[in-house]
């Protein structure tokens, strides 16, 4: 007999718990280790333990959308190191200058990236991607050299190079970090720019 009380407030826990990750409330090994003890939990007071320090579920839960592209950053300004998604889909246009290292992380959703209006001033810049049950797409210019070293565990991580001439800026992208049960896709777009 199951305790359907029990397993719907489950369902708002692990919500929740994915939520204050995506509000960096908690770290990922935190969030695992919570979420594992929630699926564990008999009783409503088990699971009420597991988000009683955090933040009012719905002041973390991060807008998702869909239809129009964000343009957050202008032309100067600095895209943020940390991005995350949870159960939403955001499709984006950076603009702006790009860190020499970027953390992507997107649980039960869509991330969806374009960089190819994007501003890469480091001679490396790293972009660490943290995918769960989810689907980051990634689109770069073609003025940059693309390593990838993410791993997937029954994932599907792909690189397309669709550029029309040969990097020769001197600036390389890494990609790093792991996919789980989900998708990482990167395009290389376009044509070699000078940058100044």
């Amino acid at each position: 007999m199951t305790n359907a009380p029990v397993n719907a407030r489950r369902d708002q826990i692990v919500a929740q718990l994915g939520a204050a990750w995506a509000a960096e409330c908690i770290d990922k090994p935190e969030m695992e280790r919570r979420m594992a003890l929630a699926f564990a939990a008999r009783e409503s007071a088990d699971l009420e333990r597991l988000v009683a320090d955090l933040p009012v579920a719905g002041a973390m839960i991060p807008t998702a959308h869909g239809g129009p592209i964000v343009e957050p950053a202008s032309r100067g300004a600095q895209l943020a190191s940390l991005r995350r998604v949870f159960l939403g889909s955001v499709d984006e246009r950076v603009r702006g200058t790009v860190p020499a290292r970027v953390e992507f992380g997107v649980r039960l959703g869509n991330f969806e990236l374009d960089f190819t209006d994007a501003i890469f001033t480091s001679d490396v810049t790293e972009i660490v991607v943290d995918v769960v049950l989810g689907n980051l797409e990634i689109r770069l210019p073609g003025d940059v050299m693309i390593e990838s070293r993410v791993d997937g565990v029954l994932s599907s991580v792909e690189f397309h190079d669709q550029r029309v001439t040969v990097p020769t800026s001197g600036r390389t992208v890494r990609l790093t970090g792991n996919c789980w049960l989900g998708n990482v896709e990167v395009t290389a777009v376009g044509k070699a720019r000078e940058i100044a």
